[in-house]
């Protein structure tokens, strides 16, 4: 039941009287929106903003586990891989709570792929009109 609700309830001190109460019953907090993260190793990245809608404000993100250089802001709800988060797959689970500790989650991937770093090649010195070539450039993961 959702809504404001209004009750009587007895209350007793040597006598019987009645207090007239309302009862306000929010609806259930509910996340959405955010994003997974792809980037790598070396490179910071945010996810879109999380949010929350009904519950009792106000609302807080977290994030779980919580790898190492995974975090999230706890009011925006925009999580940060930082530039130094391991290459990896990461399942995270992030959690909107409200003020009187009712919650929603979902879960978010972040992917971390290896630092990649060019190899080979050669410097070229020619002139004008003559073509010169390098060597292969190729890359290699680090």
């Amino acid at each position: 039941m959702t809504g404001v609700q209004t009750c009587a309830l007895p209350i007793s001190v040597s006598a019987t009287g009645y207090k007239l109460i309302t009862i306000l019953v929010n609806v259930p907090v509910q996340i959405a929106d955010g994003s997974n993260i792809t980037t790598t190793f070396g490179l910071a990245k945010t996810s879109s903003a999380f949010t929350a809608t009904g519950g009792t404000s106000p609302i807080t993100f977290s994030i779980a586990p919580g790898t190492n250089g995974i975090s999230i802001n706890s009011s925006t709800g925009v999580v940060t891989v930082s530039a130094t988060t391991p290459a990896g797959t990461y399942i995270e689970t992030v959690t909107a709570t409200d003020s009187v500790t009712a919650t929603s989650t979902t879960t978010m991937t972040v992917l971390v792929n290896p630092a990649i770093s060019v190899a080979g090649g050669s410097g070229i010195t020619t002139t004008q009109g003559i073509v010169g070539t390098s060597l292969e450039i190729g890359r290699a993961h680090v």
